[in-house]
């Protein structure tokens, strides 16, 4: 399947000491910044939003 084109998709960076492992970012997952335009393109495939310094985690309902 290919990736989603770039208006639906954000370029996440973590904040220095923030991580996620693999299996967690399969769920779904609460990501807190500032969201910005920036085109980004990855070998993965393209961004037009970008979240620097974010704070994350797994989402949890309960």
């Amino acid at each position: 399947m290919p990736p989603p084109p770039a208006n639906q998709t954000v370029m996440v960076t973590l904040a220095e000491g923030q991580s996620m492992s693999i299996n967690d970012s399969y769920g779904a997952v609460c990501v807190e910044g500032t969201i910005t335009i920036d085109d980004t393109d990855t070998d993965i495939g393209n961004a037009a939003y970008a979240i620097s310094n974010a704070t994350t985690g797994v989402y949890d309902q309960h």
